[in-house]
């Protein structure tokens, strides 16, 4: 019997102490990672990641969510870095090597990516999804989607319905793992990711893509943040500073969002934002 309880008073000890650690997510477009633009040098390819990595390593986090990274060497140089960190998906979007990440301290049941289906024409959403079940330590599911929406390129009122479109369809996906993962434990979302819209300034007044990835059931981290405190592309030429880059999420309770420093890095910075379980 004595071992017994010693091995359970042990096996308590261990989960309260992974259940007491927070969770910290982070979402961040990397920008052409490596090298910062698409011609770019064998030079400027091995700074941009040395500043990237310090970055990452700097900030720690438990998962990790890119866009814009070349291809799966780019992504597990950059994870490297942290201990533990691995890298669970990379998406392969032959268009554009401008691809989706999701890395993670916490192992992943399983995960994938895919595009987005046609179905404006000629407007079709670019690029697609990266999706990881990632196991939590009470045996539930923590469902992770690293998301880069349409650029505003060609204006607001052109690209605004394609990312709308997107939205829906993530949202039909996640209701579709919610139904697969159910059924085998508790079910947290994290979806995070350069959005290229706003909730902050008129032009994208009558863009609703946001609010259709939310629904009535994600949060935004954000809520109670003032704007000028969520600047996470800071201006360049003729675009002001705005909050492109977001993090939703269910089921976890929100300790504290902060945007990162990314300056002579990328172009935007880093959300870092910190759950409990």
């Amino acid at each position: 019997m004595r071992p017994f309880l010693l091995f359970l008073c042990c096996l308590l000890a261990f989960s309260g102490d992974v259940f007491s650690k927070p969770l910290k997510v982070v979402t961040w477009n990397t920008r052409w990672l490596p090298g910062g633009h698409p011609n770019a040098t064998a030079e400027e390819k091995a700074a941009q990641m040395k500043a990237a990595q310090a970055i990452v390593k700097a900030i720690d986090p438990d998962i990790l969510l890119c866009q814009e990274v070349a291809d799966e060497a780019a992504a597990r140089e950059l994870c490297s870095v942290v201990p533990g960190l691995q890298v669970q998906v990379v998406s392969n979007f032959k268009t554009r090597p401008q691809n989706l990440v999701i890395a993670s301290k916490l192992p992943v049941d399983s995960g994938w990516f895919d595009a987005w289906k046609p179905s404006l024409g000629a407007d079709n959403p670019p690029r697609g999804y990266a999706f990881a079940a990632l196991k939590l330590p009470d045996g539930g599911f923590l469902l992770t989607y690293s998301l880069h929406q349409k650029s505003n390129l060609g204006g607001i009122d052109t690209t605004t319905p394609v990312r709308e479109e997107s939205a829906k369809q993530l949202r039909a996906h996640l209701k579709e793992m919610l139904a697969l993962y159910s059924p085998r434990g508790k079910c947290d979302v994290i979806v995070g990711g350069d959005f290229n819209s706003s909730k902050d300034t008129p032009e994208f007044l009558n863009d609703h893509s946001l609010d259709l990835i939310r629904g009535t059931d994600l949060q935004w981290v954000f809520t109670d943040v003032a704007p000028a405190k969520r600047i996470s592309i800071p201006g360049e030429g003729k675009y002001p500073p705005n909050t492109f880059d977001h993090l939703f999420y269910s089921g976890l309770k929100l300790q504290s969002v902060t945007v990162g420093n990314a300056e002579g890095v990328s172009d935007h910075n880093p959300v870092v934002a910190v759950f409990d379980f």
